[in-house]
């Protein structure tokens, strides 16, 4: 994979996040490389780095400040396994954006992969996990797919 130019991304990347949200309905992003990432499941870090507002109100302004605040994230991911990065990614259900730091855990088999996210989402306390492979949320407490966007 091709590493952009810093500089390029990193002032374009809350108007495609926000743009990616209305068109599409979510995003997950590697915040390291400035590319999306598409394969792998995504379970959110946690409370505390997570933000909902109404679809509607999210805007440019708003993205770019709440990705700025999360900067301290973005800098310890220089320091973490390759793994074990964590991500930025947001989706829309009920016209609510939801924006979270992610954990996307890609770097053992299919089965494994989701088993890892959903214990971590338990011990997390989250709800739901995302299968970016097959496009499928699968709740935390049992594992059975909530949505199926394949």
């Amino acid at each position: 994979m091709v590493k952009r130019n810093q500089t390029d991304w990193k002032a374009t990347l809350p108007d495609a996040m926000v743009t990616l949200l209305h068109e599409e309905g979510g995003f997950t992003w590697n915040m390291s490389t400035g590319c999306p990432v598409t394969n792998g499941v995504a379970v959110a870090k946690g409370k505390g780095h997570c933000m909902t507002i109404p679809l509607a109100w999210l805007d440019i302004d708003i993205m770019r400040a709440f990705v700025q605040s999360l900067g301290p994230i973005w800098h310890c991911n220089i320091n973490r396994p390759i793994g074990a990065r964590f991500h930025f990614g947001g989706w829309v259900q009920d016209d609510i954006a939801y924006l979270d730091v992610v954990e996307v855990i890609s770097h053992k088999p299919e089965d494994q992969c989701l088993e890892i996210a959903l214990t971590k989402g338990r011990d997390r306390g989250e709800f739901s996990v995302y299968d970016m492979t097959n496009k499928r949320e699968h709740r935390c407490s049992d594992g059975k797919v909530v949505s199926d966007d394949g």
